[in-house]
């Protein structure tokens, strides 16, 4: 798993691993079973599915993809026999999910922050293009394209059209057990975005059936909750096919997977046969000692993977004629023939008879039935209705425990931990307007309710956003060690890209200034523009109600500290020194004199495992969190040295 992880793997090594977790899903009866049910569909022709149900996050995490079966010498993701996905269960009403219908909309997202490793996309864009050639000239598909991609763009650009298809360029990150994108600010540098806003993008966009996020680490999972990561995000928002990848994949590797994805669609193959396909022609251009065709995940819920329909309508050119039977040629004409006159004394007979006197029976028939019909429908139909929506503070963060009520009738509820409500069986005759009130500020909005909005009887507003109020922050500045004096710096607030207060000059000692609630960044930096200090900014609704907020601001000392320490073999009775070893703790590294000890200079405080190896091989990797070791902590930053002593176990007596 860590050589996967560093991207240092050999097709046998690949091959053991996918047979460990082919062994562990599958005893001996299933695997019969399982090779029983695929000789069945070869024989019918077909192919089969097979979709992996996690319960458990820390099963979830683990690379399936990798799915090795030995007998017959095959990677499940990558056989054209077997579409392979996972699927996770999700609260959301269970449904059929219905293919999108022509023509299909596609929003083609490219981000390619300048600060960031740029990125080939306009060669994918044109690859994407060239496979949907066919659907793009004959109207069957509409690509709408975001060469900069901020928030506000793609969050417009999808309330202006309703799209099917998602597809996303750039770079993404797996860390502090979240995944993100990197969208760009105004000025065209990173900006990263977590999983849970990213998806909080698609709230409420019916339609969109697939989302790809062709990007680095788009479907790593958390094993502590299986939603954390960007791709099972999206599918706890509803949508039904996410493709992502779930580790590091090179920008030629990713354009060979978009270019044969879309080119399987084009042809009318499900998401996960396009899927499964893109995976085997990674394989054979990339080869197999190489993780990149395992990187794909497919997330779906459709059962039988039909969620797009690209397959072109054809109409015939020409409309075959019916044939006529031998020998009934001259019959057809005498009928015609006796039948013609009869019809004429018909015509001629009804010719002075008013058209509504000839109908009149009929007319009167019908009216009635109509009349019946809609007295019927007006009697019958329910005069109840339901109003539902999700309340948000400016942010775009749901607002838990908002009393929201329907007015005059009085029929109210609180909102739930994603702020969503649901108000049902009201009388539609006693609804003007909704009232949401905070529960701590008294805040109010009141939202009419129309006659026009009652014709739908479920009525979804999913506008209801609190408007940000003036709340002054104060607080003092001081580094860990508390000196208030030294050189001046300067502070920013932000409210996610957009700058509300930019302050210069401001000594170490105090700061106080007025902002919004809906900041929610604070930024110090030093006179060189190195950021030095960075928090989210949050406010509870006491702070709100106050009016203000105290916040204390504390920079680090050092942003590097020395490292002395010893590296020694554990024996039974005794500890031997490691002489002639190499300690390494992020960029750092030195080598253990004959009693063992080292020392580093120059640490980074983000430095986040250490490493031991000998004569080129590695001994030991460990992560310092294991050694509950926190280097942002003051006493390990003001310091000038810290202590880390490495234990290595015994192994085979040498």
């Amino acid at each position: 798993m860590q050589a996967i992880e560093e991207d240092l793997t050999q097709e046998e090594h690949l091959k053991r691993l996918g047979s460990i977790l082919f062994d562990a899903l599958f005893d001996k009866k299933i695997s019969n079973q399982f090779a029983a049910l695929k000789a069945e569909a070869e024989n019918m022709g077909r192919g089969i599915r097979l979709r992996l149900i996690f319960e458990n996050p820390e099963i979830a995490a683990l690379p399936w993809e990798f799915l090795y079966e030995e007998s017959t010498n095959t990677f499940l993701a990558n056989d054209p026999k077997t579409a392979l996905s996972r699927y996770i269960d999700v609260p959301l009403r269970r449904q059929e999910i219905k293919p999108a219908s022509l023509p299909l909309k596609m929003l083609l997202v490219i981000s390619s922050p300048s600060d960031l490793d740029p990125l080939d996309s306009e060669g994918e864009e044109g690859l994407i293009r060239k496979a949907l050639e066919k659907h793009i000239s004959s109207g069957l598909i509409q690509i709408d394209t975001i060469s900069k991609a901020t928030i506000d763009a793609i969050y417009q650009k999808m309330n202006e059209k309703a799209y099917n298809v998602f597809h996303f360029i750039g770079h993404g990150v797996f860390g502090n057990n979240k995944g993100h994108v990197a969208l760009v600010d105004e000025d065209g540098r990173a900006s990263l975005l977590d999983d849970e806003a990213f998806a909080n993008l698609f709230l409420g966009r019916r339609g969109l059936g697939l989302v790809i996020l062709n990007s680095c680490e788009g479907a790593m999972t958390s094993s502590g909750q299986v939603f954390r990561g960007m791709a099972p995000c999206l599918v706890q928002r509803g949508i039904p096919a996410v493709v992502a990848m779930q580790y590091t994949i090179l920008d030629s590797t990713a354009k060979i997977f978009a270019e044969e994805f879309y080119r399987s669609l084009a042809r009318g193959e499900p998401v996960d046969r396009a899927v499964q396909s893109a995976r085997n022609l990674i394989s054979i251009k990339v080869k197999l000692d190489n993780r990149g065709f395992a990187t794909p995940v497919l997330f779906m819920r459709a059962k039988d993977g039909l969620i797009l329909n690209l397959q072109e309508i054809i109409q015939p050119s020409v409309l075959s004629q019916p044939q006529k039977p031998d020998g009934t040629e001259k019959n057809i004409e005498k009928n015609i023939g006796r039948d013609a006159e009869k019809d004429r004394k018909e015509v001629e007979k009804e010719a002075g008879t008013p058209f509504y006197k000839r109908y009149e029976k009929i007319i009167l028939a019908v009216s009635l039935m109509i009349v019946i019909a809609v007295a019927l429908i007006y009697l019958l139909s329910p005069d109840d209705i339901q109003i539902s929506g999700t309340v948000r503070d400016w942010s775009g963060n749901p607002i838990e425990n908002v009393d929201v009520k329907a007015l005059p009738a009085s029929v109210s509820i609180r909102t739930d931990s994603n702020g969503h409500f649901i108000l049902s069986s009201i009388s539609s005759k006693n609804v003007d307007r909704l009232q949401i009130k905070k529960d701590v500020t008294n805040e109010i909005i009141e939202i009419p309710i129309s006659s026009n909005d009652k014709k739908n009887k479920s009525i979804v507003i999913n506008n209801i956003v609190f408007r940000p109020i003036a709340i002054r922050l104060y607080g003092d500045i001081r580094d860990y060690v508390g000196d208030s004096s030294g050189a001046a710096a300067r502070i920013t607030i932000k409210s996610g890209n957009n700058y509300l207060i930019n302050l210069t000059d401001i000594e170490f000692g105090k700061y106080d200034t007025n902002v919004y609630s809906n900041a929610t960044t604070i930024t110090a930096y030093d006179t060189n523009g190195e950021i030095i200090y960075t928090s989210p900014l949050r406010f509870t609704d006491n702070e709100i109600q106050q009016r203000e907020k105290k916040l204390s601001i504390r920079f680090p000392s050092k942003t590097e500290i020395d490292i002395a320490g010893k590296v020694f073999n554990i024996y039974d009775k005794e500890a031997l020194a490691l002489a002639n070893a190499t300690v390494k703790i992020g960029p750092a590294s030195d080598r253990t004199n004959d009693s063992g000890y080292y020392n580093l200079y120059g640490v980074p405080r983000s430095s986040q495992y250490y490493q031991v190896s000998k004569e080129g091989q590695i001994i030991v990797t460990k992560n310092l969190s294991d050694r509950h070791i926190d280097w942002t902590e003051p006493n390990w930053i003001y310091y000038l040295n810290a202590s880390l002593n490495i234990q290595i176990p015994r192994d085979n007596g040498e």
